[in-house]
């Protein structure tokens, strides 16, 4: 039996599903999400999502989603279907195993550990939502107008508009299929690429501090907490790493993104020498060879040789 059967045959048999996927989702994340629930809908089947740290539901105004997790009922689930994470513990969701809950894990990250009953890892592919695609197509589920912007979403969200190293021939074609079943590029381009006069201000200040380290040769730069929490849209602050990593010679861009005692670490390359990934996991983190990211506890603070964590 496929994988591909094995996902419909546990979706079929669920009575309560529970759809979810890693914090702060991007477009592949809740194109994925979207696509999913749609998905079910089809099958009628009862289910719920849950975003963390999502505060953008204005991209996706018609998918209903719970943001406190006190308001799932884990005793009710029997299927868990986990979208564009690594790992459990970025769904927020990691108590869910004691529970022996049967996971669906359906992912693209070359550092997933496969932590699902029935996991669909693709590394190759240039989205999750190009690998649910391809789902969706083998079991001759229709993709309309909705689904395929959705699917088309996530994938020029991670492929950067088809400019980064993800981009493949396979991404074209999944994307040529996508137009085909009505998704329009513009619109989602458009929206993607809106950006408020505070965003570009936060930006501004990023540049000023924007720094380099010639051991390394890296070029990092540093948002605060307060800057984050004083921005309406989260999603348009980590689109930043994305511009720096059009800077000409470093060799990999860093973005440091102040939490609450924590520090997010988002890190971006187009060189063919160099993998990010190995430097996020070895901080606990994942992701591509060309982007990838970690969160360290600490803060950050200025010091006479540049930013440090401390």
């Amino acid at each position: 039996m496929t994988t591909y059967k094995e996902i419909e045959n546990a979706v079929k048999e669920a009575k309560n599903i529970l759809i979810t996927t890693h914090e702060r989702p991007d477009g592949d994340a809740l194109g994925s999400v979207f696509a999913i629930s749609k998905f079910l809908e089809f099958f009628k089947k009862s289910h719920q999502v849950y975003l963390k740290d999502y505060d953008g539901a204005q991209k996706f105004p018609v998918l209903n989603f719970i943001k406190d997790k006190s308001d799932i009922n884990l005793d009710d689930v029997d299927l868990l279907i986990t979208l564009d994470s690594g790992d459990l513990s970025r769904t927020g969701l990691v108590d869910i195993e004691e529970k022996g809950i049967k996971i669906i894990n359906i992912d693209h990250h070359i550092s997933n550990d496969n932590f699902g009953d029935i996991n669909l890892v693709e590394p190759i592919a240039s989205s999750t939502t190009e690998v649910i695609t391809k789902l969706f197509n083998y079991l001759n589920f229709e993709i309309t107008k909705d689904i395929a912007n959705a699917l088309l979403l996530g994938l020029l969200t991670d492929t950067d508009n088809f400019s980064n190293k993800g981009t493949s021939k396979e991404a074209f074609n999944v994307a040529s299929g996508l137009l085909a079943k009505g998704a329009n590029i513009s619109k989602i381009n458009n929206s993607s690429n809106e950006k408020q006069i505070d965003i570009l201000k936060l930006w501004g200040k990023s540049f000023n501090r924007l720094k380099e380290n010639s051991v390394y040769n890296c070029a990092y730069t540093v948002v605060s907490k307060q800057e984050i929490e004083s921005s309406d849209n989260y999603e348009k602050v980590d689109d930043l790493v994305n511009f720096f990593n059009n800077l000409k010679d470093p060799r990999f861009v860093m973005v440091l993104k102040e939490q609450e005692e924590c520090v997010k670490v988002s890190l971006r390359t187009t060189r063919e020498d160099v993998d990010v990934s190995k430097l996020a996991i070895f901080f606990g983190g994942g992701g591509h060879k060309k982007a990838a990211g970690f969160t360290i506890n600490g803060r950050v603070k200025e010091t006479t040789k540049g930013w440090k964590i401390v």
